[in-house]
Formats: C-alpha cells, structure tokens, sequence
C-alpha cells in the first residue's frame, strides 16, 4: 500500500456557538442597538449617589435625637433638639428627600428586575463551569453570612442579596412612618412633636393593638431595617472585604437597635402632655 502526498486545502472558519461569547450574553435577549451594560452602569450611579441628602443630611440629625437623646432624657429633650433640626434644615428638604428616595428605590427596583430577566436567561444556556477564588463580598451573603457566618465563619449564600431583601423590608415601614408623622398630619391640620410619639407609644389611645401594631412594632421594624440598609450600604460602597471589620460594623448595628429599643421603651414611659392626636389614627386608613 503506497501513501500519498497531498496538497494541504484551507477548510472553511468555523463558526463557534453564540453562547460562547460572554460579550453577547448578557444582551442577546435584547435587541441590537440596545446596551443594556450602560443602562445598568446608569442606575447604578443614581441608586447610589441620590441616597447622599439622606444619608449624610437629614438621617444622622434624625438618629441621633430619636435613637440617642431619648436614652439621656426622654421627657424634653427630644422636643428641644427636634425643634433645633428643622430650624437647621431648609424648608425644601422633604422635597428633595422625597425625589432623592423615589429615584433610589426606582433604580434599585428596575437594577433587581434587569437582574432576574438575565439570571433566567442564563439557565437556559450552557456554560463552562470554572473553579473560582470564593466571593466572600457584602453583595453575595451580607455583612456576616448569617448567623453561621458570626459564630462559627460558615458564611451562608442567600438567594437574594441581603441589601436588596434589607431595602424591601425597610420601603413600607418607611411609607408607613411618612404618612403616620408627616401626611395624615398635615390633612387634618394637626401639628405633631415628640409628644405625639409619647402619646402614641404610652397608650393613651386605649387600645393595645394600635399600641403595638401602630407604634411599637412598626417602629422596631423601620429601626431594624433601616439600620442595616444604609449602614451596609455605605460598606458595599467602600467595598469592605474583612471579614472582621464588617462583624464589628454589625456589631454597631446591633447597639443602635437596642439603643432604639430602648429608646421607644423610654420613651412610652413618659405621659404626654396633650392627647388631640385621635383624629390622625381616625383619618390614618381613611384618607
């Protein structure tokens, strides 16, 4: 048998699989001319720079006179500084917090959207599984990684990253307390101090539930969450990896809810001076 030689033949390119350019995965369930990759980088830049009022305007004076100045004397004190407050603010400044807070819970909505829409896309695709270093930032498990993660360093991955679950949480407890001290208020020409709280939390309505389900629990709820959401923002927006310094960051968020627990307790343990407020809870649901 005699072999012979050939002449090599160029074959045709072959075209590889889309699924194996990342450039295309994440947009080709859009069309063409739109870059999704943009539209993520833009709402991201406004979920994170128009929390800024809030977070370094108007919440440190408000935490500090509802979380701090009712622990040393709840009787006037609250009064006193509250007043202080919004002779310091400007008289736009809920206006701007309204706009500044809609326009981050909008993005970080439609950024969680865009999210879901890519993560079920990607199912459907094959992938080349590799070996990665483990990702132990604030966006996959939290601050600690759960329970497990402060005790015993097993940092447990959540299905949804805790800042977003902490936001979800924390938007109808914010609703709720907006409307309850600043709204309904208004809309029934009543004005309101630290002594409605008093008068909210010290009973005075005569009626447990609206003591607890109305005032205490709401509360704790808006404290908690609250707390969290904008202490572990600012973490994942300095990027934060040690693992010790974000236990010690949790820490801190554990004093200020018992600081405010405590505070509400105080608090309630003060009779108010005035009790004119029943027509707010009457027009609380109603308007």
């Amino acid at each position: 048998m005699e072999l012979t030689e050939l002449d090599p033949i160029p074959t045709n390119e072959v075209n590889l699989d889309d699924s194996f350019h990342s450039n295309d995965e994440d947009k080709s369930w859009l069309p063409n001319w739109f870059n999704i990759n943009h539209i993520r980088k833009g709402l991201l830049w406004v979920q994170r720079n128009s929390i800024w009022p809030l977070l370094f305007g108007y919440a440190p004076l408000h935490l500090m006179n509802t979380l701090v100045v009712p622990l040393i004397e709840p009787t006037y004190a609250p009064n006193d500084v509250l007043t202080m407050v919004r002779e310091l603010l400007p008289s736009y400044s809920h206006e701007v917090l309204t706009y500044t807070i809609g326009a981050h819970v909008i993005s970080g909505v439609t950024l969680s959207a865009i999210n879901l829409i890519r993560s079920r896309h990607k199912k459907g695709r094959k992938f080349i599984k590799r070996i990665e270093k483990e990702d132990i930032s604030h966006r996959k498990f939290g601050l600690i990684g759960g329970l497990s993660g402060y005790f015993v360093g097993l940092y447990k991955k959540s299905p949804i990253s805790p800042q977003t679950a902490s936001g979800y949480l924390l938007l109808p407890f914010l609703l709720y307390h907006v409307r309850l001290m600043k709204h309904v208020p208004e809309a029934v020409g009543v004005d309101i101090d630290f002594d409605f709280v008093k008068w909210f939390l010290f009973n005075n309505t005569e009626s447990a539930w609206t003591r607890w389900f109305l005032g205490i629990l709401p509360l704790t709820g808006l404290i908690a969450s609250g707390t969290y959401h904008m202490i572990g923002g600012l973490v994942q927006f300095c990027r934060l990896r040690s693992l010790n310094t974000r236990r010690i960051i949790f820490n801190l968020i554990i004093g200020l809810n018992v600081a405010g627990i405590i505070s509400l307790w105080r608090l309630s343990s003060v009779k108010p001076m005035s009790s004119h407020y029943n027509k707010i809870i009457q027009s609380l649901f109603t308007r």
